[in-house]
Formats: C-alpha cells, structure tokens, sequence
C-alpha cells in the first residue's frame, strides 16, 4: 500500500487528538482509557514494513496475541477450526479468515484466530436474527471499531454495506492503517466533514473520531454496533451514545460485559450497563442463547442482545 497513507492517517489522528485537548465532558475519554492507551503509543511511529502486519500489534486492543499462535497445541488448533466451520455452515458457508498478513493457525480455509471467531460470531447473530442480509446495501455504524476486525468481517459478507466507525482518536490509527491494507486506500476515508458520508460508496469505510461525533448528528442506520467498548465507558458517554442511538438507528446489538466489577469504581467507568439500555431503549427485541458447552467459541458466551430503536 502507499506509504503517504499512512501519513495521512497519523496526521489525521493527531489533528483529532489536538481537537479533543480543547474540549472535557463526555467527549474526554475516561481514566481507564487513557491509562490504557499509554502502553501503545509507540505504534504511531512504526516503520511502513511493520504496519503492514499490524495484526502483529492489534492485541493491544483485543489481547488476542500473536505469540498464542506460535504455540498452539492440537487441541487448541483444533479448536479454532471447528469454531470457523461452525460459524461457518451458519453463514451459508462464508468462511471468513485472516488473509496472509494475520495472525492465527492455518487450515483448509486460511488462518483462524479467536478474534476472527468472535467477528464470526457477530455475523451469526445478525444474520439469524434477521438484521444482515450479504445482498442488502447496510448502512452500519460501529461505536468503538477496535483495530477494524469487525468491520472487514462485516462488509466481506455483505460488500453492499457502507460502514462507518466512530472511536477513540488513538484506535482509529489501528482501524485507519489495518482496513486500507486488507479494502486498499481508495475505500478508507477519515472523516473530516458531512459532505464525505454523503460521498459514501458502497463497501467504503469511514472513520471519525469520537470528539467530532457532531458529523454523525444527523445520519440515520439501518444498524448500531457497540461489541464491548461501552463496558469501558463513563456513564455519561453510554448516555450520550444511547440518546443518539434511540433517534438515529432502526437496530443496535450489544455484545458487553454489565460490569467490571471493583475496576468499574476505581477508573470511574459505567457499573451497569443493562439499566441503561434498558432505560432508554427498552426491551431487547433479540437476546443471545447460551451455547453449549461444544459450541463456545470466540465471544459467544457473553449475552448480546438486539434493540429494535425506531
């Protein structure tokens, strides 16, 4: 990929994060973030060989690291491949895997990690409860993308959608860098005004940074995702997403843990997160079964739920 990308990128998280030095309230991150974000700074200033692999770096956001991989026994590997055909038959046979730059063990099918096995999961849920559809023109927007793993699963499936993500300033460095390597540049925009979600394409992604979710006031969504981000939220935050969710999105699915328990006191983060939903949102119109115990693979034993909005 060319390398004035990923300038671009960089340039532009360090504009958001000069922006978000002017501002406080909800739009500040909370303790817990940026105590956590200051263990990867030196991702920003990566050579272009090793952003080219920033799978080898994104387990700083999902903890699935590399290293697993590398030792993985046979009941572990095995494993991994039984979650993706699993998941898989459940897809009408869409095997998602992590292309030639991704970490994980191989099989028939390419590389497979537990991150890729929890994105996986996200599709089944959404596919079964009606909410994705491969041929449907989505209109998706992502509260917390993470590295962008969700994303690239999300609109391999359904090529259709257009898929904006809106998160912390320093993440969108990883979700900016990882999604032009796997979609190409020409299909990555950094949000800078309204006009470019106008200008949106099909199968494009776009990424904005939390301290200018104004752009997004008045866009409407077929579908919300948050997948366990809001548990690392200030209660504040979850209310000013939920508010705008309630008028903006026909559905949102979550997928969070309700607490952190004591962490939730110490870093000042929200302590429970399914009164809130609850309260804005009402009743889950969709809620997760347990799977059994030969079915657990990546998150799917956390409870999701779906939320029909307007």
């Amino acid at each position: 990929m060319n390398e004035s990308k990923y300038e671009s990128i960089a340039s532009f998280v360090r504009r958001l994060l000069e922006q978000r030095a002017q501002v406080g309230g909800a739009e500040l991150p909370s303790e817990y973030w940026q105590d956590f974000v200051s263990h990867f700074a030196y991702v920003f200033a990566l050579p272009a060989p090793e952003l080219r692999r920033i799978r080898f770096h994104s387990y700083h956001l999902t903890s699935d690291i590399y290293q697993r991989y590398y030792f993985a026994d046979a009941g572990f590997r095995e494993l991994l491949l039984r979650g993706q055909a699993h998941f898989a038959a459940r897809l009408g046979g869409f095997y998602l895997e992590e292309g030639e730059r991704g970490i994980g063990v191989s099989g028939e099918h390419g590389r497979v990690s537990h991150d890729l096995l929890r994105y996986m999961g996200v599709l089944v849920d959404l596919y079964e409860a009606g909410a994705l559809r491969r041929e449907s023109a989505h209109r998706v927007l992502e509260l917390g993308g993470g590295y962008g793993g969700l994303a690239r699963a999300l609109c391999s499936f359904a090529p259709r959608t257009r898929y904006v993500i809106c998160d912390l300033e320093e993440t969108l460095f990883f979700s900016g860098v990882y999604l032009s390597n796997e979609f190409g540049a020409d299909h990555v925009h950094l949000l800078e005004g309204e006009r470019q979600l106008a200008e949106l394409g099909e199968g494009d992604v776009a990424l904005g940074g939390q301290v200018r979710f104004s752009l997004l006031a008045d866009q409407d969504w077929d579908l919300v995702i948050n997948q366990q981000s809001m548990q690392e939220m200030t209660a504040a935050q979850v209310s000013r997403y939920l508010e705008y969710i309630a008028q903006r999105a026909g559905l949102f699915y979550t997928c969070n843990l309700q607490s952190h328990g004591e962490l939730a006191e110490q870093k000042g983060i929200v302590s429970d997160l399914d009164a809130l939903f609850d309260e804005r949102l009402g009743a889950p119109v969709w809620v997760s079964e347990a799977p059994a115990p030969h079915e657990q693979f990546g998150d799917n034993v956390l409870q999701r739920k779906l939320y029909r909005c307007r």
